[in-house]
């Protein structure tokens, strides 16, 4: 520490705050000398006995208080170098004389006349045994130099003999003469400046006072008193500060500083507590009805005043962390997943700790060192992430501290990036394996020395780490040859194995390898030399498990009592150790994140105004107000943010990136809940009435004006679908919408739903005409066909695109169906499966999980041997899947699995005869975020039942074999990148000629959709024959939006219902929150559609006309149901309805 504050000569780093120790002079407190001998010598070392006193020093501390400390004390098993305590401290002062003369306990022992019978007693009062010596010239001391002691010896003796008990009461804020007692506030629990000295009289062995609540801050320059006090944190603040050229008593005592500064901090903790507790009233803003994040079912606006209320604004409580986890749920709902989960623990061998104790004392004995080190260290990998750019441009971040059971801090933190890491790119972000020792040996003795898991398992059974004789972290993991990504959400990093040219070492005399390498980044690792556990973020449930992980705060006990008292229940359950306590006396942050998220209030009408009232703030809803506006309280307006990048065409508007997030409302809170919905959807509100207005209609309760915009999902949602069908829509059409309603949707009441609209779906029953299926027949060839079913298990069929293999599968379905026997025809996509006669996905087909691993060997399709999908397998015979190529092999084996179940036969596929049809050359099974390593484990090739497979290969193109030169070379070129035949220069592949290029999206839209503003000259055959494909959904939007911006049609925009299953849960997943994903296999919340456009069906609603992936034509767009003309399929030029809310 090389920085001397000019104030009161605190050491400090160099990029320390310089008012973290005195307030830049502010607070200016008596010396506490150094003590007398023998503890002198004792502390620094010199004496004889100084190590076995060291080691005891809370016993000997107990030996001699003069009060009790009280409090439920944590052990952890094996190392505990720190103190550790769970739920309220108690400090309890008894009598001044014992009820029983032979029964004296801490006061009253000094009052034992015969010092030897006094050392005796004390050596006797501590449970394990202490150097009865020491105690005598400690106890010597004590009475030479304590000032309360000697106090006390003069008290007793004005006590008359006659008198039988005596209490000791001390005025520790006693109001000095001539002050007015209203001057001063003492709180309702009493801080005693003497409870400091009588609990520790070998820390403060000459009586010194402790804080008191009237200690003046001074002047920094003339030493006046000012009218400000001191805070009890600043206080102990300043106490554990190192001086130069000062004993800083304090901070020599080992594990007995540490348990005197957990109890100051709990101190401290309880006087804030009780002021809560006894300030409820001014908590709340009762001028208003102001609702904050509800964490309870029971959290009404009418029970206010029925709870002891702990704010969000005290750091630790239950409703603090439910707003930072609020928070993280912001950032993802603004910028996606975050990219990187990072762990950064201390390492107590870092030089500036070691630098800065004594010789002897250790790290844990110093943990205002440790963690002033660790706050520099985190400070500085912020730096390194947010201005160095070390993983590229940052969008956020959030972190929080927490500590280890054994005391060290860590640091959690979540990072959102611009640039997304790619597949590719993780091996060079993250490593999970041994460096080179001859190439880097630097980093290889880091690694070497902080990144190794345990050794435990069989190699250490006694390892932290081991729960049920297994690793609670999973070590060690599988050697991979190379980064694929997992189930859980995280990554298979790259562990080669020694065979493979992965490194291995020695760590405590037992030989580990790449399994046990916890995942780290390379640059992070030489810069901190510590443990920096570095994980890519890839999926939600990570997301989930990350965000509530990261904020959920200290360690908590767990209780099964109902208690409306918060303050009192967070104090039953929490724990606090000494690290943690240094931390926070210290003021530094447990929480922070960037960039600023403003909270914005939930209120009724009669309370503040809604919004900026000009005309930009008229095109934001709510929560996007705080990026261009700021609050003013004293005005209570919001007023323009004078800095940030300027708004196009809105002159003075600028935009930061403050983000909005308005606070959580229960459900049972109806009204404020629904009012909170439609602040999410409703654009620049000037009004309360305008929240409730839809389509110029000004409803009573903003739950009916949520219901009016089908952002609620009730019975009376679809009565309404079924009576707007019904006023133009055939009863065919009105029974098959009634079915759909009835498969796919959420209703309450079915029967009735029927009762209401029977007369409408049965208008057309008398008078309906039975049609006859015509006769089959369709010539085909009969060696294809025998081929197809000869005596092989499976067939597949490498079928390159044109060749004619739909034509074909449709053929061999017919004939088998003619013969009377089943056969199934099912697809990887949708749309290929409209192509086939009676065509279904293969996950709607077999019920097939819908999350699968790629190495996952024991999950089955959802199918019951007594159910009629069940019947349906069994019977079958044959089994039509196309575009297998692109299916994850697990489905396939899961199929396999449960037809061996239902056909209760141990061969491939239960006995079946299946045709897989695709090719290997075109795209390969989807693997979110996954590498190519990923996408080849996951192919069918890589299937144990691939040796079973007989292959059969089309290879003339029908599609352009009678067409031109020119035509003929496209597909030729495709085939030739497919059998990588085209040249390759660093992974790349030229491809000259193939293709027409086009600079910006809209120049592409132009080229296959020219003219499409008048839309209503385009026919059915002119969408079919154009699309536009992308490889990301993010792009896909981009395209639609344009399309749909440049369409000159009568629109309508639909918003989705999005629940929470469990009702408690909806303050932890709010509903724009819900609103926010974007899974794949769902459409956005907010749908924008035109009539005229086509729109492609991600449900399999009546197959085969209806299935996943059947293309659609909006004809009409009503308020409950979308009216469309189907493009592709079986049911070609038929008009159908769907319901708006799927």
């Amino acid at each position: 520490m090389s920085v001397v504050c000019e104030y009161c000569l605190a050491l400090k780093f160099k990029d320390e705050s310089k008012g973290m120790c005195c307030l830049q002079g502010k607070v200016k407190l008596e010396e506490i000398l150094p003590p007398p001998e023998p503890l002198h010598s004792l502390l620094t070392g010199d004496h004889q006995k100084s190590k076995q006193f060291m080691r005891n020093i809370r016993r000997y501390n107990n030996a001699f208080q003069m009060t009790s400390f009280k409090s439920k004390q944590v052990v952890e098993r094996g190392f505990m170098p720190t103190f550790k305590i769970q739920g309220q401290v108690y400090h309890l002062a008894g009598s001044l004389l014992p009820l029983r003369p032979d029964d004296h306990k801490f006061l009253q022992i000094y009052f034992i006349a015969d010092p030897d019978i006094q050392a005796s007693t004390r050596c006797s009062s501590v449970a394990q045994p202490i150097d009865r010596d020491l105690i005598r010239s400690l106890q010597d001391m004590l009475h030479s130099h304590n000032y309360y002691i000697q106090s006390f010896k003069t008290a007793i003796e004005r006590i008359p003999a006659d008198t039988p008990d005596f209490n000791v009461v001390i005025h520790a804020n006693k109001v000095p003469v001539g002050e007015h007692r209203g001057r001063y506030n003492a709180p309702s629990t009493k801080l005693h400046r003497s409870y400091d000295s009588l609990q520790y009289p070998l820390m403060l062995c000459r009586g010194e006072n402790g804080y008191a609540i009237n200690i003046s801050q001074v002047d920094p320059i003339g030493g006046t008193p000012l009218r400000k006090t001191v805070s009890c944190m600043n206080y102990y603040c300043y106490r554990i500060m190192t001086r130069r050229n000062n004993f800083n008593t304090l901070l020599r005592y080992g594990m007995l500083t540490n348990q005197y500064l957990v109890d100051q901090y709990a101190k401290i903790e309880s006087e804030r507590l009780a002021y809560i507790r006894n300030n409820q009233t001014k908590l709340r803003a009762e001028n208003y009805v102001h609702l904050q994040d509800a964490l309870q079912a029971n959290e009404h606006v009418n029970g206010i005043g029925q709870l002891v209320i702990l704010p969000s604004s005290f750091t630790g409580g239950p409703r603090y962390l439910h707003e930072k986890s609020q928070d993280a749920m912001t950032y993802v709902r603004n910028y996606g997943k975050p990219d990187l989960f990072i762990t950064a623990t201390c390492n107590p061998n870092w030089p500036e700790i070691k630098e800065n104790i004594n010789t002897n004392l250790s790290p844990q004995d110093r943990y205002d060192i440790v963690n002033r080190v660790f706050h520099l260290k985190v400070q500085k990998l912020l730096h390194l992430i947010n201005k160095s750019h070390i993983f590229g441009p940052p969008r956020c971040h959030m972190y929080t501290i927490e500590w280890q059971k054994r005391g060290l801090p860590h640091v959690h933190l979540l990072v959102w990036l611009v640039n997304k890491i790619r597949p590719n790119q993780i091996d060079k972000v993250i490593s999970a394996e041994l460096p080179d020792k001859d190439e880097d040996p630097i980093l290889y003795e880091i690694v070497k020395k902080n990144m190794v898991h345990g050794p435990c398992g069989t190699l250490n059974p006694n390892s932290p780490c081991m729960r049920d004789s297994k690793c609670s972290k999973k070590f060690p993991k599988s050697f991979q040859t190379q980064t694929i990504t997992s189930d859980d959400g995280y990554p298979k990093y790259r562990r080669r194995s020694p065979e493979q040219g992965g490194k291995s070492a020695t760590v405590r005399n037992r030989d580990i390898d790449n399994r046990w390498i916890v995942p780290y980044n390379r640059l992070l690792l030489k810069i901190f030399d510590a443990h920096i556990n570095v994980e890519l973020c890839n999926s939600i449930k990570s997301i989930q498990y990350v965000t509530k992980y990261i904020n959920k705060g200290s360690d908590q006990a767990t209780f099964s009592i109902q208690s409306p008292n918060e303050v009192e229940k967070y104090q039953s359950g929490r724990y606090i150790c000494s690290s943690e306590a240094v931390w926070r006396i210290l003021s530094f942050e447990v929480h922070d994140r960037a960039p600023t998220i403003v909270h914005l209030a939930v209120h009724l009408e009669n309370g503040q105004r809604l919004c900026a009232q000009d005309d930009f703030a008229k095109t934001l809803t709510y929560d996007r107000v705080p990026s261009y506006y700021t609050w003013n309280q004293s005005s209570k307006t919001f007023q323009r943010r004078k800095q940030g990048t300027a708004v196009d065409g809105f002159p003075g508007v600028k935009k930061t990136d403050a983000l909005g997030r308005v606070y959580t409302i229960h459900p049972n809170n109806s009204e404020c809940f629904y009012l909170r919905m439609l602040l999410h959807i409703v654009k620049g509100p000037t009004t309360f009435a305008r929240l409730r207005t839809v389509q110029g209609v000004v409803y009573n309760t903003y739950q009916a004006a949520c219901k009016t915009m089908g952002l609620l999902e009730d019975d009376s949602h679809w009565e309404n679908t079924l009576s707007e069908a019904a006023v133009c829509s055939s009863a065919t059409s009105l029974r098959y919408l009634f079915a759909v309603i009835v498969a796919f949707c959420q209703v309450a009441d079915s029967v009735n739903l029927w009762n209401k609209f029977q007369e409408n779906m049965a208008s057309d029953i008398l008078n309906r005409r039975r049609r006859e299926l015509n006769s089959d027949d369709i010539q085909y060839d009969q060696h294809i066909f025998d081929e197809a079913l000869f005596e092989l298990n499976k067939v597949l069929q490498l079928l390159s695109g044109g060749t004619g293999k739909t034509f074909l599968i449709n053929l061999l379905l017919k004939k088998v169906r003619s013969t009377g026997k089943i056969a199934l025809a099912v697809a990887s996509s949708g749309i290929a499966a409209t192509l086939l006669e009676g065509g279904r996905t293969a996950h709607s087909t077999f019920k097939l999980p819908l999350k699968i691993a790629t190495d996952d060997n024991i999950s089955v399709c959802s199918v019951s041997k007594q159910s009629n999908t069940g019947k349906l397998m069994r019977d079958c015979s044959l089994i039509v899947w196309d575009e297998a190529t692109m299916s994850n092999k697990s489905s396939v084996e899961a199929l396999d699995r449960t037809m061996r179940d239902l056909r209760n036969k141990n061969s491939p596929m239960g006995g079946c005869t299946i045709l897989f049809s695709g090719d290997f050359r075109q795209i390969l099974p989807v693997v979110t975020r996954g590498t190519r390593a990923d996408e080849i484990n996951a192919s069918l090739k890589r299937s144990n039942l691939w040796p079973h497979v007989n292959k059969l290969e089309l290879k003339t193109n029908m599609r352009v074999s009678s067409s031109s030169r020119e035509n003929r070379l496209f597909p030729e070129m495709l085939l030739k990148v497919g059998n990588g035949e085209l040249t390759q220069s660093e992974g790349r592949i030229n491809l000259e000629n193939l293709c027409v290029l086009i600079d910006n999206i809209k120049e592409l839209v132009n080229k296959v959709y020219p003219d499409i503003d008048d839309i209503s000259y385009k026919t059915i055959s002119w969408f079919k024959e154009r699309t536009i494909l992308s490889p990301t959904y993010e792009q896909v939007d981009k395209v639609n939006n344009l399309i749909i911006s440049k369409i000159d049609a009568p629109t309508k925009i639909y918003y989705s219902v999005d629940t929470v299953l469990d009702l408690e849960e909806a303050v932890h997943f709010p509903t724009e929150f819900l609103n926010s994903l974007n899974p794949s296999g769902l459409p956005p919340h907010k749908m924008v559609l035109k009539v005229g456009c086509p729109v492609i069906l991600l449900r399999n609603l009546n197959p085969p006309k209806l299935c996943n992936g059947t293309r659609l034509l909006i004809k009409s767009l009503k308020t409950f149901i979308i009216e469309c003309t189907i493009l592709t399929g079986c049911g070609t030029g038929e008009d159908v309805l769907i319901p708006e809310s799927l």
